[in-house]
């Protein structure tokens, strides 16, 4: 993945200083865009492992899950340069093991995310191919800590958020390779540190 996101963005330099076509630009008012994305890393995964890792212990069939974060974002370009937008996104991260007495039981910790945040996007140095932005989102962030187990003598449950506020400061480029087809590399704070993915122009 890191060798595909470097290969973009070559092609983004060499674009943007060869292009022919200083006025034209890749969006403009009245655009609606479309984001479906991939993020890195996905922190609670790194933490649960480094926990059980440092633990010193083992369990029988111990398994780490992991689940994006996924992202889908649209945005509507109040104009050339202002966006406005909703971004979704949903994470999970678990940990599995067994037990056995006289009877072996499953066992599952698990931590699922959704945030949902309204957007402020502002586009810069934008080519006829190439959409430079930075993004500020500030919205509603839910996660759960959630324990299940198939042995009728535990007792499971959930912890939730008491604090359900999220946001997202970052930095990005689209890279249209037809009119209304793109890919997308996005470097921020609160959230994926690195997002990648496809963009879609309406």
């Amino acid at each position: 993945m890191r060798k595909i996101f470097f290969v973009i963005i070559a092609v983004i330099a060499v674009n943007f200083y060869s292009s022919n076509k200083a006025n034209a630009q890749c969006i403009e008012q009245g655009n609606v865009i479309v984001d479906a994305s991939y993020g890195f890393p996905n922190l609670y995964t790194s933490i649960l492992k480094a926990a059980y890792e440092n633990s010193g212990t083992t369990q029988s069939g111990f398994k780490i899950g992991t689940m994006g974060p996924i992202g889908l974002q649209g945005e509507y370009l109040l104009s050339d340069k202002i966006g406005i937008g909703l971004c979704f996104t949903y994470a999970n991260s678990s940990v599995e093991w067994t037990e056995t007495a006289t009877t072996t039981y499953n066992y599952k910790v698990s931590v699922p995310r959704i945030r949902v945040l309204p957007t402020f996007n502002f586009h810069f140095a934008t080519s006829d191919a190439l959409d430079p932005y930075f993004i500020l989102g500030v919205g509603y962030s839910s996660w759960s800590l959630k324990y299940e187990s198939n042995d009728p003598t535990f007792t499971g449950g959930s912890i939730s958020s008491s604090v359900p506020v999220a946001w997202r400061s970052a930095i990005g480029l689209r890279y249209f390779f037809t009119d209304n087809i793109g890919a997308r590399l996005e470097f921020g704070i609160g959230g994926a540190l690195v997002l990648g993915g496809v963009s879609f122009k309406f």
